[in-house]
């Protein structure tokens, strides 16, 4: 998400194979996230950066001042 003032009332996300959100406004507010991470990532190697495990369901920038985030449901399938 890329602007100040933004208000997502609803932000759904699945099977994203990166950082699944990437929140760079200032101000913003998130009323109901749900998200579904990838239910076939390769392997461990393959599902991560610069040495981090992972990516991130929702992630705010550095340079951002933190945002208000109501409910969230984070899912992955345990196959």
């Amino acid at each position: 998400m890329n602007g100040d003032d933004v208000t997502a009332t609803g932000l759904f996300v699945e099977h994203f194979q990166k950082d699944n959100v990437i929140w760079n406004g200032e101000r913003g507010r998130t009323v109901f996230f749900q998200n579904e991470l990838p239910y076939d990532a390769p392997n461990q190697a393959a599902w991560q950066l610069d040495g981090t495990l992972g990516y991130a369901a929702y992630k705010v920038t550095d340079t951002v001042t933190p945002t208000r985030q109501g409910p969230e449901a984070v899912t992955t399938y345990g196959g």
